[in-house]
């Protein structure tokens, strides 16, 4: 009865252990960005803000991890949609709208003034 008892504990614990859903690395998508540009922008993606954190220099990368929300394991065909923004003096001057698919772990974008291009 004991030993029952303690491979019961044992399994649990070993089951618990594989159900960190929320950091699981196909929920992360890696965004990245570069300035093409030859001023400094802000680039921010939904959810943020101008800040000092996501000023880029001309020719500067930089990056953030964006959280995939949705069910999108298991099959699901389900899409999630987020903007990047880019932004000066505390305006944004454009926003670039792109679908995140389930298979999708990394995202980059490039600044060139304008507008952004996806590569």
């Amino acid at each position: 009865m004991k030993k029952l008892r303690l491979l019961l504990i044992i399994l649990v614990l070993f089951v618990n252990i594989g159900c960190d859903s929320e950091t699981e690395e196909s929920d992360e998508v890696r965004i990245t960005y570069m300035n093409g540009d030859t001023e400094p922008v802000h680039m921010w993606i939904t959810g943020r803000n101008i800040s000092p954190g996501n000023k880029y220099l001309p020719g500067e990368m930089g990056g953030t991890t964006y959280y995939k929300s949705g069910p999108l394991l298991g099959g699901s065909i389900e899409l999630e949609y987020i903007s990047i923004y880019a932004g000066r003096n505390g305006s944004v001057l454009t926003s670039y709208r792109t679908a995140i698919y389930p298979e999708t772990l990394k995202l980059r974008f490039i600044w060139d003034g304008n507008s952004f291009s996806k590569r």
